[in-house]
């Protein structure tokens, strides 16, 4: 009789049948640990793409900034014209060590000859003068023209008056410090220096 009871059990075990896999526990705790991992992997990478993003806009706008911030304006230099007042300025030539016929410089000092075109683009009269010049060095001093009258040029600018439209080409001598190249010609307003029309670097 036990032994009927034990065969009758291990039919029933045998053709019971076994349960879908998707109604064991573990198989819905595998998947949600699944969804986890892959829902962080894609959060990941969105917030990848949203910092390389956020990266190329931030270059593109620097890069945008870059080329819309002006620039400095480049002071005139040699072959350049200035206008001043009613006069267009250009410096021609820069003669370094200038030898003059009766005079010499100082120790530590050199004669820089400055030849120029000046031109009055006014409709009326106006007039010019070589105190209207004046010299700058690299140590920021600004001097007239020399006062040495034997060391200026026989193609001397003077001073004078030009008719509108009227040209006059001449040369300036200034003293300089022996050697130095950071030079810059003002353009005053008046022999009196009191208001700067136009500058040009004579070191380009």
């Amino acid at each position: 009789m036990w032994e009927k009871d034990k065969n009758m059990k291990n039919t029933k075990s045998v053709n019971q049948p076994k349960k879908p896999i998707y109604k064991q526990w573990w198989f819905w705790v595998i998947l949600v640990v699944i969804i986890a991992i892959c829902g962080g992997a894609l959060n990941g990478v969105e917030e990848q793409q949203l910092t390389i993003s956020s990266t190329s806009q931030s270059n593109t706008d620097n890069s945008a900034q870059e080329n819309t911030t002006p620039t400095q304006p480049q002071t005139p230099g040699i072959g350049d014209t200035v206008k001043a007042g009613d006069l267009e300025v250009t410096v021609k030539s820069v003669d370094r060590n200038y030898v003059a016929d009766y005079a010499k410089p100082g120790e530590g000092i050199e004669y820089v000859k400055i030849n120029l075109s000046i031109k009055n683009v006014s409709n009326d009269m106006s007039s010019f003068n070589a105190l209207h010049f004046k010299i700058e060095n690299g140590n920021g001093a600004i001097e007239t023209y020399t006062n040495a009258t034997m060391a200026q040029a026989d193609d001397s600018l003077g001073h004078g008056d030009l008719a509108a439209g009227g040209t006059k080409d001449g040369s300036i001598v200034f003293e300089v410090p022996a050697g130095d190249t950071n030079l810059k010609l003002h353009v005053y307003e008046n022999g009196f220096g009191s208001k700067i029309l136009g500058t040009i670097d004579l070191g380009h």
